[in-house]
């Protein structure tokens, strides 16, 4: 069976297609990930629609409280739009992913799509109570990227939609990402870690923690989320530190137990590199209230 190949030029003659082709069409932007599995004869589609070529989907905004981030923009659109600078984190997370040619064709939208176990972009999105905005021949639908997992390679996506953004809510932009690998570059990281913290007066109003590379799909660590909400951010972190959290379900590996060791003491280091930037983490020349 041959494969036929789309390059649509705007959202609705994308979504035209997946409604024509459903689960036997794969969506590409870089392909980074794709590729290898259509190579290795894992996919066999009928259809490639690559994304690419859809100029508003590579936008960046701002918009009601959000930034927005378009399904096609790479990584290192990303890096180099000043609206994302406000995320210290997010630059921290994607910096790591690949290397500097993968970034110039890799997106944060196939990052979320591919649905793996240690994504550096999604694991700090979902750290940053991201939204992704699915649209389909009806219309858009919203849905928190922690409702999009569902396990190893499956999201919520319909087989008629398409993902056009992600939307990180400018509240969260105090945080910090931080990773565990073997290699500083281009290595899978063993450990991920991506939080955002608001605070009043050293009190924790609000805080998002997401581990990765620990369960089949990043998750959110509710439980310590709890613990330090509405207490003094010293002695929550301190109280997390000795608590490994329930939702950390790693999965049978040679380094298991070495994520079981260090996994409080990272979330701890990450906690504190947030605290330590509230009220310094604006660029100069900033752009967001």
């Amino acid at each position: 069976m041959s494969t036929a190949f789309y390059r649509p030029t705007d959202t609705l003659e994308a979504i035209s297609l997946l409604g024509r082709f459903g689960k036997r069409a794969i969506i590409v932007n870089g392909g980074t990930d794709i590729v290898i599995e259509i190579s290795k004869g894992r996919l066999t589609p009928e259809a490639i629609i690559s994304i690419s070529d859809i100029q508003e989907l590579h936008e960046i905004s701002h918009q009601n409280g959000y930034i927005r981030i378009g399904g096609s923009a790479t990584y290192y659109e990303m890096m180099e739009n000043p609206l994302l600078n406000h995320f210290s984190g997010m630059i921290e997370a994607i910096s790591q992913v690949g290397s500097p040619a993968i970034r110039q064709v890799a997106t944060l939208a196939g990052n979320i799509c591919t649905a793996a176990p240690a994504p550096d972009g999604c694991t700090m999105a979902m750290g940053l109570d991201a939204v992704v905005v699915l649209a389909g021949p009806s219309g858009e639908r919203l849905l928190p990227l922690s409702q999009m997992l569902l396990g190893r390679g499956k999201t919520a996506r319909e087989e008629h939609e398409l993902l056009t953004a992600i939307l990180l809510p400018i509240s969260k932009k105090n945080c910090a990402y931080l990773r565990l690998a073997r290699r500083r570059a281009q290595d899978i990281a063993k450990v991920m870690v991506g939080v955002s913290l608001e605070l009043q007066d050293g009190v924790c109003k609000d805080a998002v923690i997401s581990l990765g590379a620990l369960n089949a799909v990043p998750c959110r660590a509710y439980s310590l989320e709890k613990l330090l909400k509405n207490n003094r951010i010293e002695e929550g972190i301190a109280r997390v530190e000795e608590i490994f959290p329930q939702e950390a379900k790693p999965r049978p590996s040679p380094f298991r137990e070495y994520k079981e060791q260090v996994l409080p003491t990272m979330i701890g280091r990450t906690l504190r590199k947030a605290a330590e930037r509230w009220g310094t983490n604006e660029p100069e020349n900033s752009i967001l209230p």
